[in-house]
């Protein structure tokens, strides 16, 4: 037999979306943020887009970014933000092109405000691409291509198994969503090296993309 209980008789979840979309239509194509995959809000994100008459597996791409604080971050910036951890996560590009910055972390969370410009690795990919950050490295990917891009994140362990790759900076789970003044590893947009946004900017530029963080 299976018993299927609930606290409360609806789902609590909304979606929020980005002044412009009007239209349930101009979702097609855009990211939507959740915190895990597996989730009950990945679960609703799935729900909702196809209420909307959408495919969630199809016309968006449901992207795993932490907490809701995370997620209303990522609305408002349109973008990821540097982190890093241990080895062992395979990406995978399915679709669009673009770039990822790697740096050891040793260099600090501004490479080129600290003169170490040259300690930074650019890695262009684009859809069949596979790329893998090292242990230690801050790693952040830019999307340059026309649609969303959609990757495949493969590694080993989860948050009730964790491995080392889950053994983030201090904390023992969840530390790619903390900042590293809390004892994190992510870098937080207003600690991000000016000349990050100002690459990423000339980037879209060259290839007639909008920038839409702030």
């Amino acid at each position: 037999n299976l018993l299927v209980a609930t606290y409360t008789p609806t789902m609590p979840y909304s979606l929020y979306v980005n002044g412009k979309i009007s239209d349930p239509k101009r979702l097609k194509g855009a990211k939507i943020a959740i915190s895990r995959f597996g989730s009950s809000s990945d679960f609703a994100a799935h729900y909702m887009v196809s209420r909307l008459g959408l495919d969630p597996a199809k016309d968006v791409t449901i992207m795993q970014i932490g907490n809701q604080r995370e997620r209303m971050s990522a609305l408002v910036n349109g973008s990821h933000k540097a982190h890093y951890h241990g080895a062992g996560a395979v990406i995978v590009i399915l679709k669009s092109e673009g770039y990822t910055l790697l740096w050891p972390k040793e260099t600090g969370t501004q490479p080129y405000a600290a003169g170490r410009g040259d300690a930074v690795v650019e890695l262009r990919w684009r859809e069949g691409s596979v790329l893998s950050p090292p242990s230690g490295w801050f790693h952040q990917h830019f999307n340059t291509g026309k649609e969303a891009a959609r990757q495949l994140a493969l590694r080993f362990g989860s948050r009730l198994h964790p491995i080392g790759l889950h053994q983030a900076a201090k904390k023992k789970t969840d530390g790619v969503y903390i900042s590293v003044k809390n004892g994190g590893t992510m870098i937080e947009y207003e600690e991000e090296d000016p000349e990050i946004r100002r690459r990423f900017a000339e980037n879209l530029r060259r290839v007639g993309t909008e920038l839409r963080m702030t």
